[in-house]
C-alpha cells in the first residue's frame, strides 16, 4: 500500500480533473427529483394535457410541410422548409435555454444542430428509400 494515494485523494484529484461533470451529475439529480413529482399529476387534467400535447405535434409538423403548400416548385419548397425548420429549433432551443437556467445562445445552437442532423438523416433515409 506504501505509495499509493487514499481514495479520496483519487476523487478529489479526478474532479478538479472533470470540474465540469460533477455540476452537470448535480443537474442530473435536481432532474430526477423533478420527474419523480410527475407521479403527483392530477389525473383531472389528463385530457388538457393531451390536448396540449397533440397541439403541439400539429403545429411542429405544419411548420415543415407550410412551405409545400405554398410553393409549387418542391426544390423551393424544400428549401424554405429547412430554413424555417432550422430556426423554429433554434428559437425553440433559444426558449428551452432560458426556461432550465442552461446558456439560451448555446441551447439554441444546440438545438438547431441535433434536429437539423436528426432531419438530414430522416430525408437521406427516405431519399434512399424512394
Amino acid at each position: 500500500m506504501t505509495g499509493q494515494r487514499p481514495f479520496a485523494q483519487e476523487i478529489a484529484t479526478l474532479q478538479r480533473a472533470h470540474n465540469s461533470f460533477f455540476p452537470r451529475l448535480r443537474e442530473h439529480r435536481k432532474l430526477d427529483r423533478a420527474a419523480a413529482n410527475i407521479h403527483n399529476a392530477d389525473p383531472k387534467r389528463a385530457l388538457v394535457s393531451a390536448a396540449t400535447i397533440a397541439g403541439a405535434y400539429i403545429a411542429g409538423g405544419l411548420i415543415p410541410l407550410a412551405p409545400y403548400f405554398v410553393f409549387s416548385a418542391a426544390a423551393r419548397a424544400l428549401a424554405v422548409s429547412v430554413a424555417f425548420t432550422l430556426l423554429a429549433l433554434f428559437v425553440f432551443g433559444y426558449v428551452k435555454g432560458h426556461f432550465t437556467g442552461a446558456r439560451p445562445i448555446r441551447s439554441a445552437l444546440q438545438t438547431a444542430l441535433v434536429g437539423g442532423l436528426a432531419a438530414a438523416a430522416a430525408f437521406a433515409i427516405a431519399r434512399a428509400i424512394s
